[in-house]
């Protein structure tokens, strides 16, 4: 019995010292997330003290002195960083992502139909270009989208959406792929 208490609690402080918890305190709920350290330590505990509720992250320069220590050491567990630049960054860039606007996925799927029946007019082909994926999100586009045929690795023709501007600085132009199903009497372009 008492080998067992000797292995649950050794257990237990290998838990303690590799696994840690994320509180990421919201306007509304506290989101707690478990994570593997990745610099083992007896603290399991860290408070992201980069978010700060519903609001923005802020600027690292403006950031509070006195929490320098306590982003230390949350960037070093969670992360492995000891950059504190570096790890204010991923935050960063997370909030750029959920501010920013995200291009309509129904308006990928119009340009790639409306590409297609140009197609299928030309060529008297049956072709259908399958739907976005719904989990894909990319910025908007500042210039009207356009399509182009494009073959695959397995050489299998799909419907290539292209971005050539997202219209913001920082934004890099951008292209989405889509399968087609049908016969493949489509011309080469």
């Amino acid at each position: 019995m008492l080998k067992m208490i000797a292995a649950a609690a050794g257990l237990l402080m290998i838990a303690v010292f590799f696994v840690g918890v994320d509180l990421d305190h919201r306007e509304h709920e506290t989101k707690i997330t478990a994570f593997i350290k990745q610099t083992p330590s007896p603290q399991v505990m860290f408070r992201n003290p980069f978010a700060c509720g519903e609001c923005d992250v802020e600027i690292f320069e403006m950031g509070a002195a006195e929490r320098i220590d306590e982003m230390r050491k949350f960037c070093s567990a969670r992360f492995g960083l000891h950059n504190l630049r570096a790890c204010h960054a991923i935050f960063a860039e997370r909030q750029r992502q959920v501010r920013s606007q995200m291009q309509s996925l129904a308006a990928i799927d119009i340009v790639a139909e409306s590409f297609i029946n140009s197609a299928n007019i030309e060529n008297g082909s049956n072709l259908v270009a399958l739907p976005v994926n719904r989990k894909v999100a990319l910025t908007e586009c500042a210039v009207p989208l356009k399509a182009t045929w494009r073959n695959d690795a397995d050489n299998i023709r799909r419907v290539n959406i292209h971005c050539n501007d997202a219209g913001k600085p920082g934004s890099l132009p951008w292209d989405i792929s889509l399968p087609v199903k049908g016969n493949v009497g489509a011309p080469e372009r």
